[in-house]
C-alpha cells in the first residue's frame, strides 16, 4: 500500500484557510493583560507575561533598591521600572541620572533625544523621550522612554526594538495608571 498526498481542490481551499486563521489566531503576538506589581503602586497593561528583576542602583544622590518587570513580544522589548528614592528632594536628580543612564547604555548622545508627552492618570509628572540607540549586541535600537512621578517613587515606562509599532506603543503607554 503506498500512500498518496490529497490535492487542494477549489471545494477545499476555503476550509484550509479557515484552520489555517483560527490557528494563528490561537497564539497572539501580543497578548495584553494588566499587571500591577508589588509594592509599585502602579497598574500597567504589559503584551506578555513579564520577568522580574531588582537590583540596587544609584539614584538622586544614593543606592536605591530598583525593581523591574519586562517582556519581549514581536521582537520588542517592553519595560517598567521603579522606585522610591525617599524625598521629594531627590525625584529631580533621580530623573536626571536616570535618563542620562538610559542614553548611555543606547550609546546615544543626550541631544540625540526627542521629547514627548503622555498624560498618565495619577502622575504627578511625565517626561517622555524618543531616541535611536545601539543594543549591547551592536544592533541599531529604537527607544521610547517615559518617566513619571508620584510623590517620591519614580518610574520609567519604556519600549526598545528595531521597529516599535504604533498601536503597541499607544496600548503600553496609554495603559499606565497610578492609582
Amino acid at each position: 500500500m503506498s500512500f498518496r498526498p490529497s490535492r487542494v481542490t477549489p471545494a477545499t481551499l476555503p476550509a484550509l484557510v479557515l484552520a489555517a486563521l483560527l490557528l494563528s489566531a490561537c497564539s497572539p503576538t501580543f497578548n495584553w493583560r494588566t499587571v500591577r506589581p508589588d509594592g509599585a503602586a502602579l497598574q500597567a497593561l504589559m503584551p506578555c507575561k513579564p520577568d522580574e528583576a531588582r537590583r540596587d542602583t544609584p539614584l538622586g544622590g544614593a543606592v536605591t533598591p530598583l525593581n523591574m518587570l519586562s517582556c519581549d513580544a514581536g521582537g520588542v522589548t517592553f519595560a517598567l521600572a521603579w522606585a522610591d528614592v525617599g524625598s521629594a528632594e531627590r525625584v529631580s536628580a533621580a530623573l536626571v541620572q536616570w535618563r542620562l543612564a538610559s542614553l548611555i547604555s543606547l550609546k546615544a548622545a543626550p541631544d540625540a533625544a526627542r521629547g514627548w508627552t503622555q498624560t498618565v492618570p495619577g502622575a504627578e509628572r511625565t517626561e517622555g523621550m524618543e531616541v535611536q540607540g545601539v543594543r549591547h549586541d551592536g544592533s541599531a535600537t529604537q527607544a521610547r522612554v517615559l518617566y513619571l512621578v508620584k510623590g517620591t517613587r519614580v518610574y520609567q515606562a519604556a519600549i526598545y526594538g528595531a521597529g516599535i509599532g504604533r498601536e503597541e506603543s499607544t496600548t503600553f503607554f496609554e495603559g499606565l495608571q497610578l492609582p
